[in-house]
Order: structure tokens, then C-alpha cells, then sequence
């Protein structure tokens, strides 16, 4: 693989294991232990402030687009709450691995592969977006904006975190722990 390729090496990478697999030794990726034991170290330690800071209650009924779903951590917070959720994610295992772990809950999310700088949808297709530490890792992340742009509805919400290991919440609450 050539470092000339971002996309194809991020797909790589993000597709080799589940993500949260450090949080659940000894359970089988893609069980329901697996998934459950992941989603709560991620929730109550690691994000403990997303539920905070991202309104998912107020997103019932919302055409809600996530970039980046991973293994459907947040995915599951969506489809919870009653928004109508679509996933999208660079690594061709993520989605599959997202319908399975939701699966298991009794929700069926439009979930694909696809890329944030084409986004395969029509313009004005969603109220929300929905981005968790994917878009920095996006090799043009101006294309990427003006995707999500496009894809909103007018007067619709984009909501986008980044993470960096220097960071107060990285030190303060990961390594501090």
C-alpha cells in the first residue's frame, strides 16, 4: 500500500479490528458481549461527555447522517432515541459490522460504504450530520465540509468532533485512569 493513498491506508486501518477491541479482551468481536462490554467503557469512561454535549433525545424523527460510523457505538444512541440514521464508513468491513452489533437490538439502519468527500446522497437529504473523530483524518477536509454542506437541508446541524492525544481530556481522564 503506498503512503500516496490515504484513503486506501485509513481503510486499512480502521478495518482491521473493531474498534473498542483493547476495551473487551477475551469476547468475540462482533458478539453482543463484545459490544455491550465496549459501548459501556466507551460511554461511562472514555466519552463520558458525549451524551452531554450531543442532544441524541432531540433527534427523534431526524434524518441523521454519521461520517465515520465505525463499529455503531453512537450509531446505537442515535437509532435509540427514534432518529432515522444512516451510517456511512471508508473501511469495508464497518458497516457490516455496525448492522450486526445493531442488529442484535432490533434496528435496521441504512448503513454503507462511502466516502465523506463524495457522498452518494442528494442535496438537502439530511437535518442532521454527525462526525466523531473521523473528518481530521480526512485528506482534504475542505472537500469534505462542502459535502456535509450539500447534504444538509437548509437550517440543518452539523455536529463534528475532533480528538488529539495532547489533549486535557486524553491526559486528564485516559492516562490518568
Amino acid at each position: 500500500m503506498s503512503p500516496s493513498d490515504p484513503k486506501k491506508a485509513a481503510a486499512a486501518v480502521w478495518g482491521a479490528m473493531p474498534a473498542g477491541s483493547t476495551h473487551a479482551p477475551g469476547l468475540e468481536p462482533g458478539s453482543k458481549a463484545f459490544f455491550e462490554a465496549v459501548l459501556e467503557r466507551r460511554s461511562n469512561v472514555e466519552l463520558r461527555w458525549l451524551k452531554e454535549l450531543v442532544p441524541f433525545a432531540a433527534m427523534a424523527g431526524k434524518r441523521v447522517l454519521e461520517l465515520g460510523c465505525g463499529a455503531g457505538y453512537d450509531a446505537y444512541a442515535f437509532c435509540r432515541c427514534g432518529a432515522r440514521y444512516t451510517g456511512i464508513d471508508i473501511a469495508p468491513g464497518n458497516p457490516e459490522r455496525a448492522r450486526s452489533h445493531l442488529g442484535f437490538y432490533g434496528y435496521a439502519p441504512n448503513l454503507l460504504r462511502a466516502d465523506v468527500e463524495t457522498l452518494p446522497f442528494k442535496p438537502a437529504s439530511f437535518d442532521v450530520a454527525f462526525s466523531n473523530g473521523v473528518l481530521h483524518h480526512v485528506p482534504n477536509t475542505r472537500t469534505a465540509v462542502a459535502e456535509i454542506l450539500r447534504v444538509l437541508k437548509p437550517g440543518g446541524r452539523a455536529i463534528v468532533m475532533m480528538y488529539a492525544e495532547n489533549s486535557w481530556d486524553y491526559w486528564g481522564r485516559l492516562v490518568g485512569q
